[in-house]
């Protein structure tokens, strides 16, 4: 049985975190880029393959993160918000980093993400701040793209292997 729970703001438009465990061993730490439609009762098909990868890793649960935590389908208009996180988001991804055997970066987007970097809202300055933070804490993507983002899991197969992902410090 997978159980379920989730963190929204109060008028539902922000997600800061969602969790699903089976057990009562060690987490996985997704890191993605905005959430979808998953809440307290109801898996998408991105959580659907994270929980797949977990689970063929060995874990015993997930815990999913991202650094914009604004409700959205398609991340393509995330850039045309200004308000696309909110303060709480980070204090909910330093807890989550906390709580987790292993960080999994993975937010695919490359388009949408040159365009938050470009407002400011670079995802790179929560994982600068999780490597000072949590120094031991492996922190690993699911393959790079030629123009350096992590790839979403969602396509991916599950014999994907996982690989160190690179916080650089620029």
């Amino acid at each position: 049985m997978i159980h379920r729970s989730a963190e929204f703001s109060l008028d539902r438009m922000y997600r800061r975190r969602l969790d699903r465990w089976w057990g009562n061993g060690p987490r996985v730490g997704w890191f993605m880029l905005n959430p979808s439609t998953a809440g307290e009762d109801r898996d998408d098909n991105t959580i659907t393959k994270c929980i797949g990868f977990t689970a063929r890793w060995g874990f015993d649960g997930l815990m999913v993160v991202n650094p914009f935590d604004l409700v959205m389908t398609d991340s393509r208009h995330l850039p045309n918000f200004d308000l696309a996180c909110t303060d709480r988001n980070s204090a909910v991804i330093d807890a989550v980093a906390s709580d987790v055997e292993l960080l999994i970066v993975a937010w695919g987007c490359e388009d949408v993400v040159r365009r938050m970097v470009k407002r400011g809202l670079d995802p790179m300055e929560h994982m600068r701040r999780i490597r000072r933070n949590h120094p031991n804490l492996p922190i690993e993507c699911l393959g790079i793209s030629k123009t350096g983002c992590p790839y979403h899991p969602l396509m991916l197969a599950y014999s994907t292997p996982r690989v160190p992902f690179e916080v650089r410090e620029d």
